[in-house]
């Protein structure tokens, strides 16, 4: 690999294998693509407004509500800091949320007999969109990707970086034993192995958003059935025990590739 260091001096770094673990915007994702490799990708009609607050804790869970005028999601960074997201356009920009548009529109959407949206000064203010991309394959040679250069997925299942792990377990007993044992062949199956579990968490993510996030039809009628259809298949998840075990079972994400195999 040939270096530009920040001073201008240049280099020449050589390994027996390299290891693309960096991020969506990933230049070694490239060097896959760039010979043939596919880079899908899925963007969502919507996006997440987030904001930081200082702020008491509104709750000790992890709150997703789901209305209407839009999904709310409440989320603690610590005892006195809280991070709060709302449903926005993807083409909104934080100067078009006032303070006051936000807590309206948190309070309506997330608060409830048992829950009030703690407020609190509003220190910082982002817009995230939702995109999904999968690599395939996730290497080329002795060139392997991982995490956020091989996929992303939208942040509503909570799956990013519980799939770059589940890439790294199968990654690197395969690659301990290529080093250890001057045998690449178990590397030859990386991509078949981490591809369907990537697939598996698209769809949770997917199916998660399109659950939560309201998306309005063609006119008033179109937009309420879709609304109806939406509570309807939430309803089903979390009132049976099958729907709360399958959403526990994909949300955890433990269905790791085995790191002891080799």
């Amino acid at each position: 690999m040939h270096y530009q260091a920040a001073d201008g001096t240049s280099g020449v770094l050589s390994a027996d294998f390299v290891i693309g673990a960096d991020g969506s915007k990933s230049l070694t994702r490239k060097l896959i693509t760039g010979a043939g490799g596919l880079r899908m990708k899925h963007e969502y009609p919507f996006a997440w407004f987030g904001i930081t607050v200082n702020a008491p804790q509104t709750a000790p869970e992890l709150i997703y509500a789901t209305h209407p005028a839009g999904f709310a999601h409440i989320s603690t960074r610590s005892e006195h800091v809280q991070r709060y997201y709302l449903q926005c356009d993807p083409e909104d920009t934080p100067d078009m949320w006032s303070d006051e548009r936000i807590w309206e529109q948190l309070h309506l959407r997330a608060d409830s007999d048992a829950v009030t949206v703690s407020e609190g000064e509003i220190t910082d203010k982002a817009v995230l969109c939702f995109r999904s991309a999968v690599t395939d394959p996730m290497q080329r040679r002795r060139l392997f990707i991982a995490g956020d250069a091989a996929h992303t997925v939208p942040p509503t299942g909570a799956k990013g970086l519980n799939l770059a792990m589940a890439d790294i377990c199968a990654l690197a007993p395969r690659l301990a034993h290529a080093v250890k044992k001057s045998d690449t062949s178990a590397l030859d199956d990386y991509s078949k192995l981490a591809l369907p579990r990537v697939w598996k968490t698209q769809h949770f993510s997917y199916w998660m958003s399109s659950m939560l996030h309201s998306v309005p039809g063609a006119d008033q009628m179109s937009t309420q059935f879709q609304t109806n259809r939406r509570l309807a298949e939430l309803s089903t998840v979390v009132t049976t025990d099958a729907g709360r075990q399958l959403l526990a079972h994909e949300y955890v994400g433990w269905d790791f590739p085995p790191i002891d195999s080799f």
